[in-house]
């Protein structure tokens, strides 16, 4: 795709979004923000796009996310999550002036954008979030066409990957192998367009179980999309996110859906042996033997190594120079050209010791003991995915964790309750909350 036309797409659509959010009403104001970083944050790939499309599209997202915040009115959270969550954002950008002596106006960008995305994510409703699993389902179905475009008629990728390549051919295909490889739209990668289609399909159960039906056509979509991408971690993460979503809705008929469910996987295995099983979700007996699963494998047995340094590299890491991590041997690698983790928790030890790691650790408990369902979907999908995955670097991976910390952090509508109110001079008339609840449309449920 001619680059004019990626760049030009990019500034209509950040403009139209900013737009919006400026002249559109206060009510809405958090939710197309966050629509516009929805839409744009695929086409940003850090390690693939152009440093111009960045710059339009960060200050697009940067634009919307301030009005949101000026606009709209704070919700009461815990401020817990959201102070532990700032440090992890806020201490990788430290972390790398340390280490490179100079931020960049790119990273120092993101950093506030992440920041101030939790605090627009925290003025969510429950009929916002509803809308943002919209959104994710459009997006989701406009790059599943364009991957069936890649896989059918080899045509390239919109980014690049890091080294350069773009070709379908050389990224083979594991779980569907009689396609040419695996499609990677806008991503730079197929494993972050996997995490994206997770993501929706966690909003889009969400959504599902809260009456929107249609939602889970979503779900199966998005399913099929996550097979196309041919990333076979992610057909564990969505396991993971299967089954926070049944306990979320724990009634006696799922129960008896999830007894079926375990019968038929029993037959299957029994009749088509544990092996083929494997070998169909890419994850056979030559799954051992790959280069990707031999690197992941000396990553995370170095962990424990990582410990037998002095205190300050134990505690504070070695930094975000990757190549030099590697090149030193601190992290082994399966091959010289590997300049990745492929897995957050070893990542983030290497790069921001213990306490960054601990950091991390904190925000993702929190969020999972405090957060609704959708916020715990989408804290399964993170963890599991960072066992093979370097998330945080990924645009995608850092916007999903300032979904889920912003989600997380509000607090629910039985807790708000409880906080104290004024009441007016007239006793007989109803009680107003503070923090900016009087005028609140009455028809914007709160988020349960």
């Amino acid at each position: 795709m001619p680059l004019e036309i990626v760049l030009g797409g990019i500034g209509v659509l950040g403009l139209f979004g900013v737009i919006t959010v400026v002249f559109g009403p206060a009510d809405r104001a958090a939710r197309r923000a966050l629509v516009t970083g929805i839409i744009l944050m695929p086409l940003l790939p850090l390690n693939g796009a152009i440093p111009s499309a960045i710059v339009i599209g960060f200050g697009a997202i940067l634009l919307s996310f301030v009005a949101a915040i000026l606009k709209s009115h704070p919700r009461p959270r815990r401020m817990s999550i959201v102070v532990s969550a700032l440090l992890v954002l806020v201490g990788m950008r430290v972390s790398t002036y340390f280490t490179e002596g100079n931020i960049g106006l790119l990273a120092s960008a993101l950093t506030v954008i992440l920041c101030l995305g939790i605090f627009v994510v925290g003025r969510l409703t429950e009929d916002d979030i509803l809308a943002l699993a919209t959104a994710f389902s459009v997006v989701m179905v406009l790059h599943i066409a364009y991957a069936t475009l890649e896989v059918s008629l080899r045509i390239p990728g919109i980014w690049p990957m890091s080294d350069g390549s773009n070709e379908i051919t050389q990224r083979a295909h594991e779980i569907l192998p009689w396609l040419p490889g695996r499609p990677m739209t806008s991503f730079s990668h197929p494993i972050p367009l996997a995490y994206f289609m997770l993501v929706s399909v966690a909003f889009a159960a969400y959504a599902g179980m809260r009456k929107r039906r249609w939602q889970w056509i979503s779900v199966f979509v998005g399913i099929a999309g996550i097979v196309l991408t041919g990333t076979r971690s992610a057909l564990i993460a969505l396991a993971v996110i299967v089954g926070i979503a049944f306990v979320s809705t724990f009634r006696l008929r799922r129960v008896v859906v999830i007894i079926v469910m375990i019968a038929l996987a029993l037959v299957v295995l029994r009749s088509q042996s544990l092996g083929n099983t494997l070998r169909l979700v890419g994850l056979g007996e030559d799954f051992s033997g790959t280069a990707s699963y031999r690197h992941r494998a000396m990553v995370s047995a170095s962990f424990p190594g990582l410990f037998n340094h002095d205190a300050g590299h134990v505690l504070f890491g070695w930094g975000t120079d990757i190549h030099w991590i590697f090149d030193t041997g601190i992290v082994p690698r399966y091959s010289s050209t590997f300049y990745f983790f492929d897995n957050q928790f070893v990542a983030s030890m290497a790069q921001f010791g213990l306490f960054g790691l601990l950091l991390l650790a904190v925000a993702l408990v929190l969020a999972f003991a405090y957060g609704n369902s959708l916020a715990r979907m989408l804290v399964g999908a993170f963890v599991a995915m960072s066992f093979s995955f370097d998330v945080l670097t990924h645009f995608v991976g850092l916007f999903s964790f300032v979904l889920l910390i912003g989600l997380a952090s509000v607090k629910r509508a039985d807790e708000s309750a409880q906080e104290p109110v004024e009441l007016a001079a007239d006793s007989s008339a109803l009680p107003t909350r503070v923090r900016g609840y009087a005028d609140r449309p009455a028809r914007r449920r709160p988020l349960a």
